[in-house]
């Protein structure tokens, strides 16, 4: 903790500033003791929390955000990613943030207090999974080292899947991650983290969502050929195995977006594909994009019609891996001091002070003539690591009696011998 120095001011005003600045610690350490007032658990209040189909709908603002700022790290590459995965990750930091962490994370994730947030949260994956011609799995989980003293809400098992265990074994963790992980996504995803992440971490939130939907209108598998794809105007730059439908779909020309926009839905659910091709010659992919957000998707949705349209779509399979572009790209967005030495993750534990430093997401992607499926995870975690000393370069090396002050011997290491 450290105290501000003032230049002037009197002796009574130097007490009063460092009794304000005690206090926080006074509280900590008391704990449950009458001076101290517990946060209300989300779970306490679940029922009377009264959520608005404006709450919900704000995180797709944060997805329309953060894929601008993920394609801004990744410029001119394939990209593919599960904001909502991503979200509902945060979304755990989030309830175990305080101070300016919680500010921030609020602010970005669109959420305006936990008890809304938590339930914001339960409701959307109990929506999603209501599409019954579709199969989605999710499984939100937090990991705690079994020396932390966690708070009321992480403890009752009420508040997300919380597991405390042993993080001085990081290749039995990793299994342990990477088998709920792998199991969640079908085996899409079998391996979020390796041994070398944990090493000195302290927790590991995590998200895992796997998602499988059979088109409503399948492509003939008899209809898929070798196609040209033109990687810029005009440009053929490969051939690639392209699907072929010719039926009825909704459809639209977005003047706004500046791209025909093609609608393939799932069968017996509200869950679509969106498809958005850029005017030829006059509008960038990037450029779209751009364009894109909640208010634009919900123009474009009222603007499709139904007609007959010839569809032809590479049948394809994408895997992407988010590391540092994904942190970069939330601080971008404004969560700065969680992926910082400033980060608050009090509301977790107050025996130990947690960062995020370490981040990864995993998605794939797999599209056919049947349909769609899709899995991702997030992690976020801290590596509490002791410095590095590696002798990989040159170096110097002696041998003393330190009782003596006396060198026996003393070298220098330039290259191996051999």
């Amino acid at each position: 903790m450290a105290l501000l120095k003032r230049s002037g001011g009197n002796n009574q005003a130097m007490k009063k500033e460092l009794a304000l600045t005690l206090i926080p610690l006074v509280a900590l350490l008391i704990g449950s003791s009458s001076g101290y007032v517990p946060r209300t658990c989300p779970p306490d209040n679940f029922d009377r929390v009264e959520i608005s189909p404006e709450d919900t709908s704000r995180t797709s603002s944060f997805g329309f955000d953060l894929f601008k700022k993920i394609r801004d790290q990744v410029p001119g590459e394939n990209l593919f990613f599960s904001s909502y995965s991503i979200w509902s990750a945060l979304a755990i930091a989030y309830f175990g943030a305080e101070g300016r962490t919680l500010a921030q994370l609020q602010k970005v994730l669109r959420l305006k207090e936990k008890d809304k947030g938590y339930k914001t949260q339960r409701l959307l994956s109990a929506q999603l999974k209501k599409n019954v011609g579709i199969e989605l799995d999710e499984v939100n989980r937090a990991y705690f080292a079994d020396f932390l003293v966690l708070e009321k809400c992480f403890r009752s098992g009420d508040f997300y899947d919380i597991h405390q265990v042993d993080f001085s074994n990081p290749e039995r963790l990793a299994k342990e991650i990477n088998g709920f992980v792998n199991r969640t996504t079908r085996g899409f995803i079998p391996e979020l983290v390796k041994p070398n992440d944990l090493q000195g971490s302290r927790y590991f939130l995590a998200n895992a969502i796997y998602f499988k939907g059979s088109w409503q209108k399948p492509f003939p598998e008899h209809n898929t050929y070798l196609r040209k794809f033109f990687c810029s105007p005009g440009v053929a730059c490969r051939k690639v195995q392209t699907m072929q439908n010719d039926d009825l779909f909704n459809y639209g020309n977005d003047t706004h977006l500046g791209a025909e926009v093609l609608e393939l839905p799932y069968l017996n659910s509200s869950i679509s594909m969106l498809l958005f091709l850029p005017w030829e010659g006059a509008v960038t992919v990037d450029d779209v994009v751009d364009r894109l957000d909640l208010a634009a998707l919900g123009g474009t949705l009222k603007g499709l019609e139904k007609q007959r349209i010839l569809v032809y779509l590479p049948k394809f399979k994408m895997e992407q891996t988010l590391g540092h572009e994904l942190g970069k790209a939330l601080v971008d967005l404004g969560i700065t001091d969680l992926l910082s030495v400033n980060s608050n993750l009090s509301a977790f534990t107050k025996s130990v002070k947690l960062k995020v430093d370490t981040i990864i997401h995993k998605a794939v992607v797999e599209v056919t003539e049947r349909g769609t499926q899709a899995a991702a995870a997030t992690g976020f975690t801290d590596r509490n690591l002791p410095p590095v000393f590696a002798c990989n370069r040159p170096f110097i090396f002696m041998i003393v009696d330190k009782t003596l002050g006396l060198t026996l011997f003393s070298g220098i290491y330039r290259t191996p011998p051999v």
